[in-house]
């Protein structure tokens, strides 16, 4: 999977001209708390470490991806979070 995401990122995503894909994707507020929890335990300024053989994408590559993002909405309602989006890819 990494090999795959790393070919996606150092290729512009030019691998997956077509695609579209639109979701939606909520998220209840117990997981949010216990994620942010969690992360006040770690130290929220401590770096994410990344597998030895991993490497980070660069902002060219993560810009490259985010301009097939056409849109990307956060609604928190009710006691959940629901991330709604929409991405094609030309």
């Amino acid at each position: 999977m990494r090999e795959l995401l790393e070919k996606i990122l150092t290729g512009g995503a030019k691998e997956l001209a077509g695609l579209e894909i639109e979701g939606v994707i909520p998220i209840r507020q117990e997981l949010i708390n216990e994620t942010l929890s969690e992360g006040l335990k770690q130290g929220l300024t401590k770096e994410i470490e990344l597998p030895k053989d991993a490497k980070a994408p660069e902002a060219s590559q993560i810009n490259a991806l985010l301009a097939h993002v056409k849109r990307a909405e956060v609604i928190a309602e009710g006691g959940k979070l629901t991330i709604s989006f929409h991405v094609k890819v030309d």
